[in-house]
């Protein structure tokens, strides 16, 4: 019985895991893309100066489609200051996404969207100086480096690939046959017709009669 409650909590576990995996951002929110400016750190590229930069910017063609990379539901849809054409979206348990200087708002405040939903459309709104997404991870309010996400998830498909991945049987090593046991007939014991053996035949007496084997010892 404790075997079973124990087996049902691990259960019970990795099913809760499973439905917060699915709701992470561990995919792009683009299909081709280049990071042109990295989260961290940076001189701004208007002014020059050093300033934290808490997403990171991918660039790509303008009026490319944007993808929601988790289901939630979209909390801010407009226009937001710098950041211009501004979508934020609420994946639960804490985890938002926020996408910036969009050129087209494809989805309304309220709205729920499944993984891979088309939100948007890349442009170059608000303070910015080339068509490129602004992109945004945060957790219970705190920014966070979007690339955490896709390197845990590429990190995850690999190990799933070497899990479940055959291993190569290793050959067992054959042991050399070994030969037939002798026929043993016991001294002075005479043979009257035919006698058949695979292995040895050690004789130590009279022989009358045919004696077929493979080896014959007298």
């Amino acid at each position: 019985v404790f075997c079973l409650i124990n087996l049902a909590s691990h259960l019970d576990r990795l099913n809760a895991l499973k439905r917060v995996m699915e709701r992470l951002p561990l995919t792009a929110p683009l299909d081709n893309w280049s990071i042109t400016s990295r989260f961290g750190k940076r001189r701004d590229p208007i002014n020059k100066r050093w300033a934290a930069h808490y997403g990171i910017d991918f660039g790509g063609v303008i009026r490319q489609s944007i993808y929601a990379p988790a289901p939630g539901t979209v909390r801010v849809a407009g226009w937001k200051n710098k950041y211009g054409r501004y979508i934020e979206i609420d994946h639960g348990s804490g985890v938002r996404t926020r996408y910036g200087h969009l050129h087209k708002i494809l989805v309304k405040r309220g709205q729920k969207v499944d993984f891979r939903h088309k939100i948007g459309l890349l442009g170059n709104s608000g303070r910015s100086t080339g068509a490129h997404l602004h992109y945004e991870t945060v957790f219970n309010g705190k920014a966070i480096d979007p690339m955490k996400f896709l390197k845990a998830a590429d990190m995850f498909s690999k190990s799933n690939k070497a899990a479940t991945k055959p291993k190569p049987s290793k050959a067992q090593p054959q042991s050399p046959a070994k030969p037939a046991a002798p026929t043993i007939i016991s001294k002075d014991l005479r043979i009257v017709g035919n006698l058949r053996s695979d292995g040895e035949i050690q004789i130590d007496g009279a022989i009358e009669g045919d004696i077929r084997s493979k080896t014959l010892l007298i």
